[in-house]
This record gives C-alpha cells, sequence and structure tokens, in this order.
C-alpha cells in the first residue's frame, strides 16, 4: 500500500508540473496573439516599433544565411519555416 501510495505522490507531482507548465505556455501564446492581432491593424511606423520590440538583431550572411534573435522564447511552439526551427531565443 505504501508503495502504490509513493506513486500516486509521484504522479500527481508531475501532473502538478505539466499544469504549470501548461500555463505557462498559455500566457506566452496569449502574449504572442495579442501581438500578431496589434501587428495586423497597425500602421506602418506602429508595425515597425513591434518589429522592434520582438527582435534583438538580425545577422544576415554568406549565401544568405539568415540569423535572428528574438525577444520572446518561440521553441515552445515549435515553428518551422524552410525546414529552420526557432527557438531558445535563437533561430538557424
Amino acid at each position: 500500500m505504501a508503495e502504490i501510495e509513493t506513486i500516486r505522490n509521484t504522479a500527481k507531482q508531475e501532473l502538478d508540473s505539466c499544469k504549470y507548465q501548461m500555463a505557462k505556455m498559455q500566457e506566452k501564446y496569449d502574449e504572442v496573439i495579442s501581438w500578431t492581432e496589434l501587428y495586423d491593424a497597425a500602421d506602418f511606423a506602429a508595425k515597425k516599433m513591434i518589429v522592434a520590440n520582438l527582435i534583438n538583431y538580425v545577422e544576415v550572411g554568406t549565401d544568405y544565411d539568415i540569423h535572428i534573435d528574438f525577444n520572446i522564447d518561440l521553441s515552445h511552439f515549435n515553428i518551422k519555416l524552410d525546414g529552420c526551427t526557432f527557438g531558445q531565443n535563437k533561430t538557424a
């Protein structure tokens, strides 16, 4: 019985951890969506300001190799573009 109680407690802790992570991901998702909605309705000057707040810098290397450093973490969204994964505040 004690072993089952231990397994139950461990499972409950894992579930609570997953719920916490999901809540954090939802916050980040809501933040990205709000920026998207704001961007869609903005004029050109406001769009430039929004992009300036979302991106730290962009590097363009030889053969148009592009590196973008974001101010937000896109890794939770598993966003891909032409085989490149956006995440850990860096892109390749």
